[in-house]
């Protein structure tokens, strides 16, 4: 069983297919299927290998997804990988792929994923860089949740959607929502305790209930002039069931461009008295 593998085949029914390495060794990753998806479909226990290929692999720190695999995530919690390569062949990365991937630092997702599936690196506690490419239309629910090492991100011109808590409880200082963004999900930001700024555009048309919720360090905020009224959600996780209040409600704002009109049940900026 030597330190490299390549082209091995394990016929294990329901786990693995074609299973490819070029550089595997006694502690891998292993993998399952083709086609260009990466995906956690499959669910494989942790044990140590041996030769006859019985048994699986404990992950590397660092590895490279060859263009003919597809992932299938092991045991969310006690993965090993800390950088991750994915080829240019990848065009999905299946919701939850890499959750709980809490020793991930970086990760650069390439050009032909155009959405990033709900939960795929939720609880990701190191990852610290992400690079998201052009085609990116759509973050999934959950998708950058609990990733508190996440300081900053790009997200894409042409991204249009923003899921439900996509970024809770991360790490994010600020954030630039693109100007091709239509929507934002309730919880989106969070309990985004160091994020400070954040600047929308006019083309967005509606940011969901709680979306800024207990961003406690929140001071600036900016709306671009539009023409297009904007409908803005509510806070009631903060404020406590049954006692809704304005959607920037426990966001200490010093200053506040609103440059449209905008829709809420409830005053977005009220008792905001830094302002």
């Amino acid at each position: 069983f030597g330190a490299n593998i390549t082209k091995q085949h394990a016929d294990w029914p329901g786990v693995m297919r074609d299973l490819v390495a070029d550089t595997l060794n006694a502690h891998c990753i292993y993998f399952s299927g083709a086609g260009g998806n990466l995906n956690s479909n499959s669910r494989i226990a942790e044990e140590n290998i041996s030769e006859d290929w019985k048994h699986h692999g404990k992950r590397a720190a660092n590895y490279v997804i060859n263009a003919e695999e597809t992932y299938t995530q092991v045991e969310t919690g006690d993965i090993k990988i800390k950088t991750l390569t994915i080829p240019a062949s990848v065009t999905k990365i299946e919701k939850s792929s890499f959750s709980g991937c809490v020793k991930l630092t970086s990760v650069d997702i390439p050009s032909g994923v155009t959405e990033i599936e709900p939960n795929t690196f939720y609880m990701c506690k190191r990852l610290a860089s992400v690079k998201l490419p052009k085609g990116v239309t759509k973050i999934g629910d959950l998708a950058f949740s609990q990733c508190e090492s996440l300081r900053g991100i790009t997200l894409p011109n042409g991204l249009m959607e923003i899921g439900a808590e996509s970024f809770l409880s991360s790490g994010l200082k600020s954030i630039v929502v693109p100007k091709s963004v239509v929507s934002i999900g309730e919880r989106a930001f969070g309990v985004c305790n160091s994020l400070t700024a954040i600047k929308l555009f006019d083309t967005l048309t509606k940011i969901g209930n709680d979306a800024f919720d207990n961003c406690t360090a929140l001071k600036d905020v900016i709306i671009e002039d539009g023409s297009e009224t904007l409908s803005l959600g509510y806070n009631y996780y903060s404020a406590g069931s049954g006692s809704n209040k304005g959607l920037f409600y426990d966001c200490p704002l010093k200053t506040v461009y609103l440059g449209r009109n905008y829709s809420s049940d409830y005053p977005p900026f009220y008792n905001k008295t830094q302002l």
